[in-house]
């Protein structure tokens, strides 16, 4: 048990000092964590979110014309822009409070996290999120758009920790779908 939490330990710290080439939309470190007492008298505190996935999509559309109408793809599904950065092509918004719905779309097809069979807690609980797009120029005058969703939820009628809710990828889908509609592409 010892040498296969070091191991979990030794691929987290590895994993952090990994340098990316590429710049894609960050969300925060998870805030839920879980604290594991190892049989030598040692305290490992390993994450317990959900891990965040960047969807990526190539757009056959130059980065003006992308970013032009990617601010109307976020109004259209009704997510209010809190960050808006040219210098870096970033949009999004980084506390994002809904309930039940983004746009026309019911929230358990756009997170999971968790719930009994037929009450799935992105159904009824209190939800924050993080969604941020990048773009960047790619290959031949296309653009790559970046999103990453990342969610936890609380339950409106008990106190009780934030839960952590993975993506389903719909709703990153979804801006890519708007973005190529508005471009025509």
């Amino acid at each position: 048990m010892r040498t296969a939490l070091m191991r979990v330990g030794l691929v987290v710290a590895l994993a952090g000092c990994s340098s990316g080439t590429h710049s894609d939309p960050r969300p925060p470190a998870p805030a839920a964590s879980s604290r594991v007492e190892t049989g030598g008298g040692e305290t490992v505190t390993l994450p317990t979110g959900a891990e965040p996935i960047t969807m990526r999509a190539s757009i056959g559309a130059s980065v003006a014309d992308v970013w032009k109408v990617l601010p109307s793809a976020y109004a259209d599904l009704g997510i209010p822009i809190e960050m808006l950065n040219p210098s870096d092509y970033r949009i999004g918004n980084q506390s994002f409070r809904v309930r039940r719905r983004i746009g026309q779309l019911p929230m358990v097809r756009l997170l999971s996290c968790g719930g009994p069979p037929g009450a799935p807690n992105a159904e009824t609980f209190d939800i924050t999120m993080y969604m941020v797009s990048q773009i960047s120029p790619a290959q031949a005058g296309s653009t790559t758009l970046a999103t990453v969703v990342q969610a936890v939820g609380r339950s409106p009628n008990f106190a009780g920790n934030d839960v952590s809710c993975a993506s389903t990828g719909t709703l990153e889908r979804r801006v890519e779908e708007l973005v190529r509609a508005k471009i025509g592409k």
